[in-house]
């Protein structure tokens, strides 16, 4: 999830920053001449070089600059987001045991204590499932009342919100399937 993270953080970031650059005032200035065809070393260069035009500097009018939330609703929205922080730190800093025991539950000689404890590392995935789900849910309930409010929110944090809580969830939720079925299958081999 880390590096999925880090990802989500990049494009949200781009995406700020696409978003503020669009509701910039840009004031083109000349300040230097640049080549605008091939430079050649004949005497006669002066017809192939033209003043440039580049932003001196970017002004934001106290117009351009809108909260992106109600104060209300970003503390909810953060709030959730924030349960799925923990959670997915949770499930980070334990994965890799609770992998390893379910992986254990499934070879050949397999005892009933290391079946019971596979059990439990995946009672332990099993509640974080559910705790992202939760916020996803949550969050789900928290756009359409954003939406059917009419309050101004900035759509592309909000998006990022959204897709932090689904991505959380989806991964989760995932990898519970796919060990809850492996330890399954190993128990029933292990019985045989």
């Amino acid at each position: 999830m880390n590096s999925k993270r880090y990802i989500a953080v990049a494009v949200f970031g781009i995406i700020a920053f696409g978003f503020l650059a669009t509701h910039t005032l840009i004031e083109p200035v000349e300040n230097e001449k640049v080549w605008v065809g091939k430079q050649e070393s004949a005497p006669d260069v002066e017809s192939v070089i033209h003043p440039a035009k580049t932003p001196a500097s970017v002004a934001l009018a106290s117009n351009d600059i809108k909260a992106a939330f109600e104060r209300d609703t970003v503390i909810k929205l953060n709030s959730i987001v924030r349960r799925s922080l923990t959670t997915i730190r949770k499930y980070d800093a334990e994965i890799k045991a609770v992998r390893a025991e379910s992986l254990a539950a499934t070879r050949d000689g397999v005892d009933e204590q290391q079946v019971a404890s596979a059990k439990a590392s995946l009672a332990k995935l099993q509640e974080w499932d559910l705790e992202a789900s939760r916020a996803l849910k949550d969050m789900n309930a928290a756009v359409e009342e954003l939406e059917a409010s009419g309050e101004h929110y900035n759509a592309a944090i909000l998006a990022g919100m959204v897709r932090f809580v689904e991505t959380v969830s989806t991964e989760i939720g995932e990898e519970n399937t796919k060990l809850t079925r492996l330890v399954g299958k190993g128990t029933v081999a292990a019985k045989l």
